[in-house]
């Protein structure tokens, strides 16, 4: 998103040094500065009154920025690899792809049109430079698409007047058919009474979720469990269970023991020295498993395994659909 913003206020900067338009600079510079200060002393308020800075400053600077698929390929290699990560949304979209740059060439010669062509430029520059392009990214560049889609249309209408009503039949069909295109999370819209996505732990059907049953789990030995989430992201177990982190590192983040391995040995640490009560293992699997401790442990990372195994034990395990495709999970206690 920070790819169009930089672009905006460049642009907009530049043009009105240009046009030596010092007043409408200065108001510019003065109330975007206000818009970014006040939510931003707001929300660095809440992390001093936590005595948070330095973990702001690490996540969402550090991390965010250096840590994320940060790359050690000479520059030619770096430059073949962005080739292909800007071609992977574009193979991925080829439709929306087209309409946009048919859309954007189509918009009035002027500052305008050059505007938009930066700042979708450098939106795209922006997700290049994560070095990975993830399924939701291309989100990023639906304004672009609408915008684009405008033109289209204004465009035909102005060549020949006659076809209002096929760019208005066009507009509805669109509406109807652009939220199913390359869609793959359209089965699970709507739900499934039939179907019951949660099994217990010996493969019959429940109505709890794996998260409410793991919660149910915890709270028979402890009323403020303390969980750690070793291979995976935080899927809603901390929700769950009414509970917070009691340690710096509470998840894996999308990030390899080469690129950060604090975190890693932080897991290993926390589990050494005892200091969660439980810890929920994400289990790979593209189908319902029936989780022993040899499966429950493929997904661990080896430098983990063993402090995991020597202090925690297997208590319950559950799977659940995500996105129409299951995940399985299982609950280690401590020992």
């Amino acid at each position: 998103m920070i790819g169009a913003l930089i672009i905006f206020f460049l642009y907009v900067g530049f043009g009105l040094l240009a046009d030596r338009n010092w007043r409408g600079l200065f108001m510019a510079v003065g109330l975007s500065l206000i818009g970014f200060l006040v939510p931003s002393a707001v929300m660095l308020g809440v992390f001093y009154q936590h005595h948070a800075l330095q973990s702001l400053i690490d996540v969402y600077f550090k991390m965010n920025m250096m840590a994320y698929g940060e790359n050690q390929n000479g520059i030619i290699s770096q430059l073949v690899n962005s080739l292909g990560l800007f071609a992977e949304p574009i193979n991925q979209h080829w439709l929306i792809t087209a309409i946009t740059a048919v859309g954007l060439v189509l918009t009035k010669i002027g500052r305008q049109r050059s505007m938009l062509f930066m700042m979708f430029f450098g939106t795209v520059a922006m997700l290049v430079l994560t070095h990975f392009v993830r399924e939701y990214y291309v989100l990023l560049l639906m304004p672009f698409f609408v915008v684009a889609l405008f033109q289209l249309f204004a465009w035909l209408i102005n060549w020949q007047k006659e076809l209002l009503r096929l760019v208005m039949l066009l507009v509805m069909i669109g509406i109807f058919v652009i939220p199913f295109y390359g869609n793959s999370y359209i089965k699970t819209v709507t739900p499934r009474d039939a179907h019951q996505p949660f099994l217990a732990r010996h493969g019959q059907p429940t109505d709890q979720s794996v998260q409410e049953r793991f919660a149910a789990d915890m709270y028979k030995k402890s009323e403020h469990p303390s969980i750690l989430m070793v291979n995976s992201l935080d899927s809603g177990f901390f929700l769950a269970a009414d509970t917070h982190p009691v340690t710096r590192y509470f998840h894996l983040m999308n990030m390899t023991y080469d690129e950060f391995p604090e975190m890693y040995n932080s897991f290993s640490d926390t589990m050494t020295h005892r200091r969660v009560q439980y810890v929920v293992v994400f289990v790979p699997g593209n189908q319902p498993l029936a989780i022993d401790m040899r499966n429950a442990l493929n997904g661990v990372h080896p430098y983990n395994k063993a402090t995991l195994v020597k202090n925690y034990r297997l208590i319950d395990t559950g799977y659940q659909l995500l996105a129409g495709k299951p995940k399985n999970w299982a609950l280690f206690e401590l020992k």
